[in-house]
Order: structure tokens, then C-alpha cells, then sequence
């Protein structure tokens, strides 16, 4: 299902400690900075597992993840990120 798909890592420490997704997202290398991700949150351009991420402060918690294993990331219509939690 995800092959083509760009695949990151991100520690559970990060979903454990309720991370700023912001942080977690760039530090992963899903994102090459802050200032764009913000950019694309303000717009309205950024979903995890299909639900619209509006506020830049956004922490990532369990709840987020599918099967306590992985989520997704969406920019725009047609860009998809798989984020593996190790």
C-alpha cells in the first residue's frame, strides 16, 4: 500500500512526551524546516491520518498513532508521508 510513498522514523518518546508536531516532523527529515511546515499548517495544507492539523503548536500524542505503530502525513491533495514510530 505504501510503496512510492516516502518513509521517516520518529522515536515513541516523541508521541510518549507529547512532542510539538513541528519538531518531530523536521528532526525526522519528513520536512526541511519549521518555517515551511508552518507555512503549510497556517494554509490549511497538512493532515495526520486525514484529519486537518490547524494550529502550529500541535502536539503529537498516542491517540494519533494507528495501531501504536505508525501515522500519516498529508501535504496538500496528492503528497503522502508514512512516519514509522520505533
Amino acid at each position: 500500500v505504501f510503496d512510492g510513498v516516502p518513509t521517516f522514523e520518529i522515536s515513541k518518546c516523541a508521541v510518549d512526551n507529547n512532542e510539538k508536531f513541528l519538531d518531530v516532523a523536521v528532526e525526522c527529515g519528513a520536512f526541511d524546516s519549521k518555517g515551511s511546515l508552518r507555512k503549510l499548517i497556517m494554509a490549511n495544507g497538512i493532515s495526520i491520518n486525514k484529519n486537518k492539523v490547524n494550529k502550529v503548536d500541535f502536539t503529537l500524542s498516542v491517540d494519533h498513532l494507528i495501531k501504536d505503530k505508525y501515522f500519516t502525513i498529508q501535504q496538500g491533495k496528492k503528497k503522502n508521508i508514512f512516519v514509522k514510530v520505533i
